[in-house]
């Protein structure tokens, strides 16, 4: 079962919505890994979910 989560990026404002497995979510957040819980979720995806930063926030930070 899948819900969606949306996190609003602290630089620019914008949503960002991702889809999340719900047992993964709640493994996650209850502590394990990340790359674990998600390891077909793409890094950006995965900083999303942990930051809230967006993609085109992300590419200004981290320089990618």
């Amino acid at each position: 079962m899948t819900t969606n989560i949306t996190k609003v990026c602290p630089e620019s404002g914008k949503k960002t919505t991702i889809t999340v497995d719900i047992d993964a979510y709640a493994r996650w957040r209850n502590g394990e890994l990340i790359q674990r819980a998600f390891p077909d979720m793409s890094a950006d995806d995965r900083e999303t979910l942990m930051t809230g930063l967006c993609i085109d926030c992300q590419k200004q930070i981290f320089g990618f």
